[in-house]
Order: C-alpha cells, then structure tokens, then sequence
C-alpha cells in the first residue's frame, strides 16, 4: 500500500508540474512564475489565472471598440475619397484638360476599392492598363484636386519633381498650361527637372519673368 501510495503520489507532483508549465507558457509571468506544488499554490494559481481572464476579457472588450472606431474612421476616409473621385470632382476636369479630352471620366468603387478611367470613345480602362505617362498624369490630377480639397480651395504651394517626365509634347504642353492656370489662381509650384525639353517648355515664362529658373551647376554637391 505504501509503494502503490508513494506511485500515486509521484503521478499527482508530474500532473501538477504538468499544469504548472502549461499555466506559465500561457499567462508568461517571468518576474512571478505560478507554482503549483501544493494545494495551496494551485489557489493562488486560481486566483491569478482568474486575474489574467479577467485582464484578456477587458482587452478583448477593447479591442473590439478599437475596431469600431477604425471601421468608422475608415467608413469616412472612403466616402471623402468617394467624393473627392466623383463626378463633380475636379480630378475629372485637370486629368481632360492634360490629357486633351482623350480621358473623361474617373471611376472609383467602393467594394472592392479599384479605379477605372473611360476615355472619349466611351471605353472603360482598367487602370493597370493605362500606361505610365498616362498613370502620372492621373496621379498628378488627383495631387492637385486633392491640395485645393485639403486647403478648402485656398491656394497653397505644390512641390513637383519631374512629374511630365513620361509626357509625350502635347501632353506635356496641356500640362504646363494647367501650371499656369493654378499658378495664375495664386497657387505656387516648385517644380525640379534634369530634362532640358521641360527647361525649353518653360522658356516663354522664364523670358517674361513669371517664373523664376535657378540652374543648379552642381547638383551632386547639393
């Protein structure tokens, strides 16, 4: 009876090592490890395991409310997007005016989020298929449009680097005559290029002293 006693007794300290590993893996109390060597210790085990159920339950609880409040801030950032990609948006009217009417619209679903542009022959574009003069122009529209949303069509300031690069001369032209037109509406725009085509584009402006050009000779040094 002793033995079969000292048998049963070494099983019960394994099943308590057992629990005792298991509890700490999960609640990963280093600067306290959870002993459960005794009775004693497994109600000081409850009692702190307890604890720990009722911490994760109020984070949990948390973090559901955390999660609706991004959802919401999300809800609104998609309808600000959603109007500012309307019909009525201006992003229309600059990405027309640049690329010479051969885009007319821009349209933008919500679910899934994705952008389509319809050209003059009524044929809807993925954007993925535009190719990348077109990309940057339609990202530089939606640059301007958004600027005069966020300033509430006050005029503020651009800082443009090289955004025509890809642009073929007519579009490169309609793009600077968009320059103008906010330029001439008070907004002002530092524009940097290594292209001497877009240099040349400028010249009329230059020579007239509505823009002033600084040649930097060393740009490496900068």
């Amino acid at each position: 009876e002793y033995i079969y006693l000292e048998k049963q007794y070494a099983e019960l300290k394994d099943d308590l090592l057992d629990v005792e590993r298991k509890v700490n893996a999960v609640i990963q109390m280093d600067d306290d490890p959870i002993l459960c060597s005794s009775i004693g210790d497994l109600e000081k085990a409850k009692a702190k395991i307890t604890q720990f159920l009722e911490k994760k339950e109020n984070q949990r609880i948390n973090i559901i409310e955390i999660r609706k409040i991004f959802n919401h801030i999300e809800t609104r950032e998609r309808e600000k997007i959603s109007k500012l990609l309307s019909k009525k948006s201006k992003i229309i009217e600059y990405f027309k005016q640049i690329t010479g009417g051969l885009y007319i619209e821009v349209i933008f679903k919500m679910e899934p989020i994705e952008i389509k542009v319809k050209n003059k022959y009524n044929e809807i574009i993925e954007i993925f298929q535009l190719s990348g003069g077109a990309l940057d122009q339609l990202n530089f529209s939606i640059r301007l449009a958004l600027g005069e949303k966020l300033l509430q069509d006050n005029p503020g300031f651009f800082i443009l680097d090289d955004p025509f690069i890809k642009a073929d001369s007519m579009r490169l032209k309609n793009q600077i005559s968009l320059l103008r037109i906010i330029s001439q509406l008070g907004w002002q725009v530092l524009y940097f290029t290594c292209k001497d085509e877009i240099v040349n584009s400028f010249r009329p402006d230059i020579n007239d002293n509505t823009l002033n050009f600084l040649e930097l000779k060393n740009p490496s040094s900068i």
